[in-house]
């Protein structure tokens, strides 16, 4: 039985673009796993940021370049014919997720947020006064309100009303956050909010206390080893944090202990860590600037994916920013 079906395969294979990697006491997989897309097969541009599946099983892709939309069998860009639907075709997409209503919310470089209402086929945007930066890296839904991650801090967003209701800065919680670049957020089983900063994460209560912080992931405080760029809950209420230079952490549930996740000592780039999941069985899946690695749940071993030139089946590129498992 192979490892992904064909369109998890596709989904794996959209989110890769930068690297080159290596190996040691690795299993050796085979290579011939995967079918590439590019701007040939319709993608709107070959850098992919983020990729979400909505509940009615679309596929929306985040490029450099605006939205691209799959179906299963084809691309098509996501575009409108109005000044708004502009801004967003020529954006860098950061981050798509979808609301409770089925709107589907989309988080930009420097553009700040857009709402696209399905129902009435109309594009909203949301930038300046309604958020404390106008790039946004993480958007999630919680207690009905949108808590969109920025540049600078925290936006807590009323989608109803369209504008901000609170806002955490620097400025306005001096010391509540660990940084200010918040780059990931999530709602964990106890509905605490984490929030990966450039300085590691702070662990919010649902009153806005701190409940915990990671600020020293690694030891190194100087460089960009506590920058963190993803964190994932898996099945098992286990917390995986991934930094830009300092690798992958596993915060266990029982003692909420941060431990480092070493995969691969002799591939300096698997030490920047771009995205993390899970698929049916446990594995867990790790993107990293070297390729990409499965860690077997039961054996812990590892088994490393990467670019091969002489093998049209292999990654495209060794750079992985984006991890999907298809529903």
């Amino acid at each position: 039985m192979p490892l992904i079906s064909r369109l998890n395969r596709v989904l794996l294979v959209l989110s890769f673009i930068f690297l080159g990697t290596s190996g040691k006491l690795l299993a050796s997989p085979n290579s011939s796993l995967f079918d590439n897309y590019s701007v040939g097969n319709g993608l709107t541009d070959k850098t992919i940021h983020c990729i979400f599946q909505d509940s009615k099983g679309w596929i929306w892709i985040g490029t450099d370049f605006g939205l691209s939309r799959f179906d299963s069998y084809a691309f098509n860009k996501f575009e409108f014919n109005s000044a708004t639907g502009k801004a967003l075709s020529n954006a860098l997409i950061r981050t798509i997720i979808e609301d409770r209503s089925g709107n589907i919310w989309i988080g930009t470089e420097g553009q700040g947020l857009f709402k696209y209402d399905r129902r009435y086929y109309k594009i909203e945007q949301y930038k300046d006064k309604n958020l404390t930066n106008n790039s946004v890296w993480s958007i999630i839904e919680y207690g009905n309100k949108l808590w969109v991650g920025t540049e600078n801090g925290i936006t807590c967003f009323d989608p109803k009303e369209g504008k901000a209701i609170l806002k955490i800065t620097s400025d306005t919680y001096p010391g509540l956050l660990s940084g200010s670049v918040v780059r990931k957020l999530l709602v964990d089983q106890d509905k605490r909010i984490w929030a990966g900063t450039e300085n590691g994460v702070t662990v919010l209560n649902p009153d806005l206390s701190v409940w915990k912080y990671y600020r020293e992931l690694s030891n190194d405080l100087t460089g960009r080893d506590n920058e963190v760029w993803e964190i994932f809950r898996d099945s098992e209420q286990n917390i995986w944090v991934g930094t830009y230079l300092g690798g992958l952490y596993k915060i266990i549930a029982d003692n909420q202990v941060a431990r480092q996740v070493i995969f691969d000592t002799d591939n300096n780039r698997a030490y920047t860590v771009r995205s993390v999941t899970e698929d049916k069985d446990g594995n867990i899946w790790i993107g990293t600037r070297g390729g990409l690695y499965t860690l077997d749940k039961a054996s812990g071993k590892a088994t490393h994916f990467r670019e091969n030139i002489s093998d049209d089946y292999s990654l495209v590129h060794n750079s992985v920013l984006n991890l999907h498992f298809d529903a």
